[in-house]
């Protein structure tokens, strides 16, 4: 291989990760949290917890609660059963002044036992994957994830021995050759996982990053989206409501009966009415794939009053390859094993780009501080920001939706939702300067404060619902025991890394003292020419 060749990809490596590495971070740790999005809401929403078998609904039931939340013409009602991973039934209607809102019912009597008050991983960890709460965020990923791939494949190119990386570490080096070691070994091991979901999150949003491709191809579709459900799902379109809305709605038990028969041994997902009181009124019935990859939801179209079938579920060739790919990126299907092993993967990429960071600021820290130069304070406040910074905002979100009570904090006119949101964001931003003013010791600084926020979550959990872990065990509640169990391994992690830098600095404090000592006698005895040698021999 050429030279100059690989020297071009060194480049492109290089710099594509410090660049654009603390988003790419964000986006796999975002995404690693996403894995066990729905036992992490558990941990955040007590009210949707349930020791227990999966209990079986009556989704009659549940859109009678649905009626009484909304009032007697709603536009759209949204009825999600019990899942394993979810335990609660839950309806999202719109309140009294039509903002569509999230209820969890008691899946015995179905009354209300909360509405939605915090964003949990669901509705915050999840959509911050995939376009970073930012209305060109889906933009953005995107372009990241184009340089995450030139990153993965440059990285192939220039390291010539690959499959010896995969089986060295040296635990004992000094701290750039160390990092540079992990950084290889989560590289290898991760490579085929990295490359299939940074490509596979590509391909999911493929129909918005090609709109004007798409457009110049099909100039009759008024939308991308028309294309997608044409040539994917293949094509039923709901008719206009009628204005007339005093029909009722005939028995959606009978429905998921029906439903049901075509999908098999698939389970029941969510239910959505559009217009249900409406003569055109729609009854959308949705499966989740629980057994296969294929992210296949197997829509059945329902009439709302007379509960007949509009349209039975359908699926191109396109729409299979598709779905799989969904599939492959979301894991929505019910498999442990694979399922921590995505998670695992996850952590590898995390500390693939992290240990990227560290080794380049190591190799050039002295270099730059000789020389005068400004990229490595620069880097490495980026690196506090997008690393460092996005771990302690994490934990201190855990704090925040176990301490923040409901009462006090909305008498701001900021929701409680709100704040654990706005204090994620407070901590993430105030790592930005504290980088730039503690430089290398604010990596300690942080270290610490993640071991102490991931110790206090677990506590504030015990306190506020007292559901502490022996309890969880009992009752089976795995979800809960998992994610208190995550934190406390995250926070033993960070005490040792604050521990081994510390001892790790003393070190190094020490031998430069000893460095400077013998350096300063040196001049001096150099200084005081040779009556000062013969004095010093007489001593």
């Amino acid at each position: 291989m050429r030279p100059d060749f690989r020297a071009s990809m060194d480049w492109l490596h290089t710099w594509s990760g410090v660049i654009l590495g603390g988003i790419m971070f964000v986006i796999f740790f975002m995404g690693t949290l996403s894995v066990f999005k729905d036992e992490i809401d558990q941990w955040m929403w007590p009210y949707a917890r349930h020791a227990g078998p999966v209990p079986e609904v009556s989704l009659d039931r549940m859109y009678d609660t649905a009626i009484r939340i909304s009032g007697p013409n709603p536009e759209l009602l949204v009825l999600m059963g019990p899942t394993d991973r979810a335990p609660i039934p839950s309806v999202t209607a719109p309140k009294e002044g039509g903002a569509m809102t999230r209820f969890f019912l008691d899946p015995e009597t179905y009354e209300i036992r909360s509405e939605l008050d915090s964003a949990s991983a669901s509705h915050f960890f999840y959509p911050m994957h995939y376009h970073l709460h930012m209305p060109s965020g889906i933009w953005i990923v995107g372009g990241v994830s184009m340089f995450m791939l030139m990153a993965l494949f440059s990285g192939v190119v220039i390291h010539r021995k690959i499959f010896v990386d995969f089986f060295t570490f040296r635990r004992g080096k000094k701290l750039p050759r160390v990092s540079l070691d992990l950084h290889n070994l989560t590289s290898v091991i991760g490579l085929p996982f990295h490359i299939a979901i940074t490509l596979s999150g590509i391909l999911i949003f493929g129909s918005l990053y090609l709109v004007p491709s798409l457009e110049a191809m099909f100039p009759d579709e008024a939308e991308p989206r028309s294309y997608v459900q044409r040539t994917t799902q293949g094509y039923w379109e709901a008719p206009e409501p009628s204005g007339q809305t005093d029909l009722r709605v005939a028995s959606l038990d009978a429905m998921l009966i029906r439903a049901e028969r075509y999908w098999g041994d698939q389970p029941f997902k969510e239910a959505s009415l559009d217009h249900p009181h409406d003569e055109n009124g729609v009854v959308r019935m949705r499966a989740i794939g629980k057994t296969r990859v294929s992210d296949d939801r197997m829509p059945v179209y329902f009439d709302a009053d007379t509960g007949q079938v509009l349209s039975e579920p359908k699926i191109t060739p396109a729409g299979k390859a598709q779905t799989f790919i969904v599939g492959m990126h979301e894991i929505h299907f019910d498999h442990l094993a694979l399922r921590w092993l995505y998670f695992l993967g996850g952590i590898a990429g995390c500390i693939m780009i992290a240990t990227g960071y560290i080794y380049w600021l190591e190799a050039r820290r002295l270099k730059h501080a000789r020389n005068g130069g400004w990229g490595v304070p620069v880097v490495e406040a980026v690196t506090i920001w997008g690393v460092m910074g996005v771990l302690t905002a994490t934990a201190a979100y855990f704090v925040a939706n176990r301490l923040l009570t409901p009462g006090p904090w909305s008498y701001l006119g900021i929701g409680r939702i709100y704040w654990e949101v706005i204090l994620f964001y407070l901590v993430w931003l105030a790592a930005v300067p504290h980088g730039a003013l503690r430089k290398k010791k604010a990596w300690l600084d942080q270290a610490a404060i993640l071991a102490g926020l991931c110790v206090l979550a677990p506590v504030a959990n015990w306190i506020t619902t007292g559901d502490h872990p022996l309890r969880t065990v009992a009752t089976g509640q795995w979800a809960l025991v998992c994610t208190d169990l995550a934190l406390l391994i995250c926070a033993a992690v960070s005490a040792y890394a604050a521990f081994r830098l510390r001892a790790n600095w003393r070190i190094a404090a020490e031998q430069t003292g000893r460095r400077q000592t013998r350096d300063a006698n040196r001049d001096a005895a150099a200084s005081s020419g040779p009556s000062g040698l013969i004095h010093q021999a007489g001593e």
